[in-house]
């Protein structure tokens, strides 16, 4: 007998587990949520958690916004559960060409109390660093860092609170599409009749996608972070730091370490197979990214090296987030390419899917996000990293 479900969402991690919560909360009927592995087992567990408001485009800073606003205030919506949220604000050093695209960063961010500082002030919020080659910086107080892993657990323990049903484990094989639109998910264990389906597999979605035949143009890419000692120079409690110069960011993790990635284009260029990609860093690809963080700020020079991983990218033709039903199959929704911006956006995405599948509602920020954007040719022209680096995978394309 083939099981029935109202809604059935493909991904558990933040973004799957974040949609089903919002749903649930809609009672949105029988909810199913299929996980190939364990929840949070991809880009989400890898992911370093920077929460941050600055884009430069509005419905985006305001999606930021909110996301800051749900990390901080998580156990007011998600039942007195705690996401690890440390608010330690960002500081981003920039050049002087840079400043103006900064500056415009400000006046979107509604509310927000981030500014641009001169060089002295930088050095006054990140004592140790090296200001040859900036003009000045930008700085966002009220920025910070969650635990990804933790905030996708207990979103799904509330998710089952309130009725879904989160199989690990169980793999969709396959989407069966009819004349009316989606029909049903085929997995090992059995066939779920439904008429809408949520495609939240990450890197994984546009091999889903193609199973109903809808084109969805993803990469995978790889994307290096190493974890440090933190030199007794550098306050425990220091901002989240990051160098449009270098192209590095640092953030602390718990009060004895510190977390170093990369924003360089160069990641960007690294396709991947998500089922078999390297997740450790090569020592060569170790100090390279060690020597651009020592050459900002030589105390960190005296570190030892306690771990490294890669963390996967799905990165859309332009670098942002691709959401929304198929133009060209009812009951498909997408909610992929997130391109780094996962963590920071789920708060938002979610809230934006839900209310486009039960109300039909299409916001403003869903509709720039549209999955038929890149047919129409409309794609997003913007930075996508807070060093003003894009890692658009159109750039790349001939």
């Amino acid at each position: 007998m083939t099981e029935i479900a109202d809604l059935v969402i493909i991904g558990g991690g933040i973004t799957g587990v974040s949609i089903a919560f919002r749903a649930a909360q809609r009672r949105a009927g029988k909810i199913v949520l299929l996980e190939a592995s364990t929840l949070a087992s991809a880009g989400t567990g890898l992911s370093t958690g920077v929460v941050r408001q600055f884009y430069l485009i509005p419905e985006l800073a305001q999606m930021a916004r909110e996301g800051i606003e749900w990390y901080r205030r998580f156990a007011d919506f998600v039942d007195g559960e705690d996401a690890g949220f440390v608010n330690t604000g960002m500081v981003v050093g920039a050049t002087a060409e840079q400043k103006a695209l900064f500056s415009k960063g400000v006046q979107l961010q509604v509310g927000s109390q981030s500014r641009i500082l001169n060089a002295s002030e930088l050095r006054d919020l990140v004592p140790n660093v090296v200001t040859e080659g900036f003009d000045c910086a930008y700085y966002e107080p009220e920025a910070g860092y969650a635990d990804p892993g933790r905030a996708c657990l207990a979103l799904a323990t509330a998710a089952r609170a309130r009725g879904v049903d989160i199989r690990r484990d169980c793999p969709a094989i396959g989407i069966v599409r009819d004349g009316q639109g989606v029909s049903k998910v085929v997995t090992k264990a059995g066939d779920i009749s439904t008429r809408v389906v949520v495609n939240a597999a990450g890197p994984w979605a546009a091999k889903l996608a193609s199973w109903v035949q809808v084109p969805v143009a993803l990469r995978c890419t790889r994307h290096k972070v190493i974890m440090i000692e933190r030199p007794r120079p550098i306050a425990p409690d220091h901002p989240i730091f990051s160098d449009a110069v270098n192209l590095f960011y640092m953030r602390p993790d718990s009060t004895n370490r510190i977390l170093i990635g990369s924003t360089s284009r160069a990641d960007s260029r690294e396709e991947v197979d998500p089922d078999s990609y390297l997740r450790s860093a090569s020592l060569e690809e170790i100090a390279d990214l060690g020597d651009r963080a020592n050459q900002r700020i030589p105390a960190l020079s005296h570190s030892g090296l306690i771990a490294n991983w890669c963390g996967i990218y799905d990165e859309s033709l332009d670098g942002f987030p691709v959401l929304g039903q198929s133009p060209d199959v009812r009951g498909f929704y997408v909610a992929t390419g997130l391109s780094g911006h996962g963590f920071k956006l789920a708060p938002a995405i979610s809230r934006l899917m839900v209310a486009a599948i039960i109300d039909g509602q299409i916001e403003p920020a869903l509709h720039l996000l549209r999955l038929g954007r890149f047919t129409a040719g409309d794609f997003i022209d913007s930075p996508t990293t807070t060093t003003l680096t894009s890692m658009r995978a159109v750039d790349h394309i001939d």
